[in-house]
């Protein structure tokens, strides 16, 4: 007879396996500011402090993968760009526009 430890902990990899072959939630988006000359930061985590990666400009095309709520209080998205660039990081959410009006990323934490 197996001992029930052994058959959680298979459980459990069995399950963390799955969850890890499944595919990101990915939201279509923009990226947007009150003025169109605008670059867009893109950090690497969410929060104004961490260090930016790359910048974006007012309608550039995205991907949204992940959404948080960072200590600042604002909606953080992790983002990779539709381009050649494959550059990713987080955004703040007022400076992106999700395309879907009836879905978003539930924030995380």
């Amino acid at each position: 007879m197996m001992k029930p430890s052994f058959v959680l902990g298979a459980l459990a990899s069995a399950t963390i396996s799955l969850v890890s072959a499944l595919p990101a939630l990915s939201l279509p988006a923009s990226l947007t500011a009150s003025s169109p000359d605008s670059y867009i930061n893109i950090r690497t985590s969410p929060s104004t402090q961490a260090r930016i990666t790359a910048y974006g400009l007012v309608g550039d095309r995205v991907e949204t993968l992940r959404s948080t709520r960072g200590q600042d209080g604002y909606t953080w998205h992790y983002i990779r760009f539709n381009n050649t660039r494959q550059a990713e990081g987080w955004v703040r959410g007022d400076l992106l526009r999700i395309d879907s009006a009836t879905s978003s990323p539930t924030p995380s934490s």
